[in-house]
């Protein structure tokens, strides 16, 4: 049977990726009313009008990002009149948005919630509709055409068109979109980073390796070097009065294609094992095979409970006055990050985790928008859902959905629940 260990919950200090939403860039595949999975080819004449003309993309590409997650795109979006043109499927999908097509009138739709937008092949007039049937022309500065074969719409003013804030990362050369609220976490994913840990020996084997190493595995920090098709990360927790400590490392992610952010945490000694009575420099190396990342960073956890002396703590559920109805839970169950179930918690089970929740500190400190690992999404009697995921700290749990019309969204410190969220046995 599932049961919940009682351990005090302190809180981390965590570090927020605020990497702006971009506009996502993949195959074009209109559909009709009938059915979203049902593609309708877009035409393209014998003799091509003005604005189908074939344009190459520039050679470098335009880095595209959705919510903070960069995708590999078989097609590159272009610059034209200072307007970035992005293919017309995929992002619209990432949006939570809908695709059509009109071949006889030779126009594409994007609709979303109650605004759709109209955009004619070649025409700087797009039509939108707001709610209410309002109808507005506007002027753009830039019009949808087809280019070999795939079509390009105006992504920015598409995307604020649809309630989404857009940038230009002059320094990457990327659109930027948001379109997520200040506070929620995004469904997407951010890549994560395969690795490598290399032992003493691989060490001592590369003369180029160990001299590194031994300059720098006493200095805590991140450090890294550059060997080849290899990219070695070196995370050290620095000067230690014992021994029995160690440096466990989390996962790696990609926030943009030339960086990689390291999750670290320093393991405390095992109170039942033993321990040298001596000074040790407990640290983990690490290589990963990404030539392009540029910049590696990231944040060591000081011990295994996850003290940080700048945690932000405020009030539990109860302390508060909005503790969770675990008498009005119809059912708890455990998903995967595809939203594979996993299992349906008993009520006892649910009831237990509840009552972990209701008596955990809330975290007031930014946290990563991000999700990792499972999630558990609880269904009331009275219709009201709430869903539970994490970000990858394991001490963390992010609480949000409605319960009675009141929206809820937290960070509580609930160690016995993360767990359970990244799959973290004891």
């Amino acid at each position: 049977m599932f049961r919940l260990k009682r351990v005090a919950a302190i809180g981390i200090c965590c570090t927020i990726v605020t990497t702006g939403a971009v506009w996502a860039v993949l195959k074009d595949e209109p559909v009709d009313d009938k059915s979203r999975n049902q593609p309708v080819l877009l035409p393209v004449d014998d003799e091509k009008k003005d604005s189908e003309v074939e344009i190459r993309p520039v050679t470098e590409g335009i880095p595209i990002q959705v919510n903070g997650n960069w995708l590999q795109l078989d097609v590159e979006p272009f610059i034209e009149n200072d307007r970035t043109l992005i293919p017309l499927r995929g992002i619209m999908e990432e949006l939570g948005a809908d695709v059509g097509w009109n071949g006889e009138e030779r126009y594409v739709t994007v609709d979303k919630d109650d605004i759709s937008i109209k955009l004619y092949i070649g025409s700087d007039i797009a039509t939108v509709i707001r709610e209410g049937g309002k109808e507005e022309k506007v002027e753009l500065d830039v019009a949808a055409k087809i280019v070999n074969d795939r079509t390009f719409i105006p992504g920015r003013f598409v995307s604020e068109t649809l309630g989404a804030e857009v940038d230009w990362d002059s320094a990457q050369r990327a659109m930027i979109v948001n379109t997520e609220i200040e506070g929620e976490i995004p469904e997407d994913r951010v890549s994560e980073v395969d690795f490598e840990i290399i032992d003493r020996t691989k060490i001592n084997e590369n003369e180029v390796l160990s001299k590194w190493y031994q300059n720098n595995y006493k200095k805590e920090g991140i450090y890294t070097l550059k060997d080849g098709d290899w990219k070695y990360a070196l995370i050290s927790a620095g000067e230690k009065m014992t021994g029995g400590y160690n440096v466990k490392i989390h996962r790696i992610t990609e926030p943009s294609p030339t960086e990689a952010h390291v999750y670290a945490q320093v393991m405390e000694p095992d109170e039942n094992s033993f321990v040298t009575m001596a000074i040790t420099y407990p640290n983990v190396l690490i290589r990963f095979n990404k030539n392009d990342i540029v910049k590696v960073d990231g944040e060591i956890i000081d011990s295994e409970s996850g003290i940080e002396p700048n945690d932000e703590v405020d009030k539990s559920l109860n302390e508060m006055g909005n503790a969770i109805p675990a008498d009005l839970v119809k059912e708890m169950k455990l998903f995967s990050l595809m939203n594979e179930e996993i299992k349906t918690f008993t009520d006892e089970e649910a009831k237990e985790i509840i009552d972990v929740l209701n008596s955990g500190k809330t975290y007031t400190g930014a946290y990563i928008m991000m999700l990792a690992g499972n999630n558990i999404q609880v269904e009331f009697k009275n219709g009201s859902n709430i869903k539970l995921t994490s970000y990858g700290n394991e001490n963390h749990v992010i609480l949000s959905g409605e319960i009675d019309g009141e929206h809820m969204n937290y960070c509580i410190i609930a160690p016995e629940v993360g767990k359970i969220l990244l799959d973290v046995k004891d």
